[in-house]
C-alpha cells in the first residue's frame, strides 16, 4: 500500500513497514482499535495522493477509517489546494490529523475550515509543560481549542508520569 504512496514523495512517507501487517489483520476481521497513521509530506501533489489512497484503499480492500494522515500544520496553509485535498480524503473516510500543532505558522482561521480531526501537539510544548507556565498554558489552549471543535488530540513526545498527570 505505501510503497504506492511513496511514488507521490518516497523519502517522506514514514510508517511504511507497519501498513502490510495491519492490513492482514484487517483483512481477516481483526479490527485494530486506532487507525494506522501515515505521515505524508505533500508538497504540491494533493491531487495526486488523494487519487493514489482512494486507488490504494480499494485495491487493498483496507477500510478508510483505519488509516490516518498526517499533515504537517506549515503544509495547510503554504500549499494551494491543500484544504480541497484533505475535503476529499475525508470523504474517502480517512482521518487527518494536523502534525506539528502550535509549533508552525498557520492561522486559527485557517483550523475552522479544514476537514481534520485530531490536533497532534508539538513536542516541544509537552516536553515544556511541567517546567514552563508559558508552554503549560498553550498545551491547555491546544487540548482546549481541540476539545470545543470536537477534535482529538494526540500529545506527540511524552516522556514522563508528570507530564502525562498533566495532559490528563
Amino acid at each position: 500500500f505505501l510503497r504506492h504512496l511513496a511514488e507521490v514523495q518516497p523519502d517522506r512517507v514514514v510508517g511504511a513497514h507497519r501498513l502490510p501487517a495491519r492490513r492482514r489483520h484487517l483483512r481477516r476481521g481483526s479490527y485494530a482499535p486506532k487507525p494506522e497513521a501515515v505521515h505524508l509530506e505533500l508538497a504540491a501533489r494533493f491531487a495526486r495522493v488523494v487519487h493514489r489512497v482512494r486507488e490504494m484503499l480499494t485495491r487493498q480492500d483496507v477500510p478508510a477509517e483505519y488509516l490516518e494522515l498526517e499533515i504537517a500544520e506549515n503544509l495547510l496553509i503554504s500549499e494551494p489546494g491543500a484544504g480541497e485535498a484533505l475535503e476529499q480524503l475525508r470523504k474517502l473516510g480517512t482521518r487527518i490529523t494536523v502534525d506539528h500543532f502550535g509549533a508552525g505558522y498557520s492561522s486559527l482561521s485557517h483550523l475552522k475550515d479544514l476537514p481534520v480531526t485530531a490536533l497532534k501537539i508539538d513536542r516541544e510544548f509537552v516536553h515544556g509543560v511541567t517546567e514552563s507556565a508559558k508552554y503549560a498554558a498553550i498545551t491547555r489552549a491546544i487540548v482546549s481549542l481541540a476539545t470545543d471543535m470536537g477534535l482529538d488530540t494526540v500529545a506527540e513526545g511524552v516522556e514522563s508520569t508528570r507530564q502525562v498527570e498533566f495532559l490528563r
